[in-house]
C-alpha cells in the first residue's frame, strides 16, 4: 500500500480513474479516458487509501513521486519514440494536453507543517508565473496580479499564506 492521498479534480484524479478503468477487462484506453473525464467532472475531491492500482508497477522509491499514479504503458501511442524514451529513462515528458494542477499541494498546509523554506522550495519547482498565479488564485492566497517576476511572485505567495495562517489563528483565539 502506498498510503493515502487526497485528490482534487485535475490531471492526477483523471490519471487515477483512467488507470483503474483501463485495468478492467473489456475497457480500452479510449473508453477509459472518456469515463475518467466524466468522473472527474462529477467528483469534487476524494481520499484514496491506496493510490497505486493493483495492476500498476511498484511505486518509485523517490518520496516526491510516491503518490503520483503510474501511467500504464498501453496508454502511450505506438509510434511515439520520444514518449517511449522518456518512459524508459524516467525523464518527465511534457504533453500539451497535460494541464497544470493548482492543487498539486496545499500552500497553507506546507507552510504550517514544514515551514517557510520548504514552501519556497516547492514553489521554486514551478517556473511559470502564470501557473503560480493560478495556484494562488485557486487556493485563495491573496497576491498582487501585477507581479510578473516568478521570484517576487513566490515571495508574495509565501507572505499571503503567512497572513492567511495569522488570520486563522486570530479567528480561533
Amino acid at each position: 500500500m502506498a498510503g493515502s492521498a487526497q485528490l482534487w479534480p485535475g490531471p492526477r484524479m483523471r490519471a487515477y480513474f483512467k488507470s483503474l478503468l483501463a485495468a478492467e477487462p473489456g475497457v480500452d484506453a479510449e473508453l477509459a479516458d472518456r469515463l475518467a473525464a466524466r468522473l472527474v467532472r462529477h467528483v469534487a475531491r476524494m481520499l484514496v487509501w491506496d493510490i497505486t492500482p493493483a495492476t500498476a508497477e511498484p511505486p518509485p522509491a523517490d518520496a516526491a513521486t510516491a503518490n503520483r499514479p503510474q501511467t500504464p504503458p498501453q496508454e502511450q501511442p505506438a509510434g511515439d519514440a520520444d514518449a517511449a524514451t522518456a518512459q524508459h529513462t524516467g525523464a518527465p515528458q511534457a504533453t500539451p494536453a497535460e494541464a497544470f494542477d493548482p492543487f498539486a499541494f496545499s500552500i497553507v498546509v506546507v507552510l504550517k507543517r514544514q515551514g517557510r523554506a520548504a514552501l519556497m522550495k516547492r514553489l521554486e519547482a514551478i517556473a511559470d508565473a502564470a501557473h503560480l498565479h493560478q495556484m494562488a488564485s485557486a487556493q485563495h492566497i491573496g497576491v498582487d496580479k501585477s507581479i510578473t517576476a516568478a521570484k517576487r511572485l513566490r515571495e508574495a505567495i509565501v507572505a499571503g499564506a503567512e497572513q492567511r495562517l495569522a488570520d486563522r489563528r486570530a479567528a480561533a483565539s
